[in-house]
């Protein structure tokens, strides 16, 4: 987009609300002195304090109220030389300075609190996806840990079961190797008592 169209499209922009502006003038202008005619500016100011930042809201409450300020100094001219037109010139600039202000600002705070209500929101999504995760770890960890205590378990089952086998084996296998060294240690005493080939022989 050229500057050119830029500066264009916001005059076009700003020409709207001036031309409201100048409307509402003529209109307190045309109508009797102490009709209050300020409502109407407001009518034109509180939709451009809405799309507006404080800062540009602010310039439009500014000539609003130096608007009606010239329309006081020309409906009564003799009032000219005193304070009176440019006193209510200030109230309404004050006044209107308070809404194009707070209106902008109001807005901008809501903005902020939705922005902030969307992060607690993204934050909150993300806790709970981090949670999930971490209650899967955990149940993993847990199955993994339960894995390993069976496999430790049947392990030392197998362990004691080889053991009770090797021992059956060893208690089965005992009286016979028993009985066979008792009759090794026997079979010498009865071949002497019996009369071996070194008996001594009687004449």
């Amino acid at each position: 987009m050229s500057w050119s169209t830029r500066v264009t499209r916001s005059i076009a922009r700003e020409i709207l609300p001036v031309a409201g502006l100048l409307l509402i003038a003529v209109l307190d202008y045309l109508t009797p002195t102490l009709l209050a005619v300020s409502p109407f500016y407001l009518a034109v100011l509180v939709p451009i304090a809405l799309r507006r930042r404080a800062a540009a809201a602010a310039v439009y409450g500014a000539l609003a109220a130096a608007m009606f300020m010239v329309v006081d100094l020309i409906s009564l001219p003799h009032l000219a030389t005193t304070g009176y037109p440019y006193w209510r010139g200030m109230a309404q600039l004050i006044s209107f300075s308070v809404v194009m202000f707070t209106i902008p600002r109001l807005i901008e705070e809501r903005h902020r609190m939705l922005r902030s209500e969307e992060a607690l929101v993204r934050q909150r999504t993300e806790l709970e996806d981090l949670n999930g995760k971490l209650v899967g770890a955990l149940e993993e960890l847990g199955a993994a840990r339960q894995r390993t205590v069976e496999a430790m378990l049947n392990r030392q089952t197998a362990a004691l079961d080889d053991l009770k086998a090797l021992m059956a084996t060893a208690l089965a296998e005992g009286p016979r190797k028993t009985s066979v060294f008792d009759d090794a240690v026997s079979s010498p005493s009865s071949k002497l008592t019996n009369g071996g080939p070194d008996a001594p022989q009687t004449v």
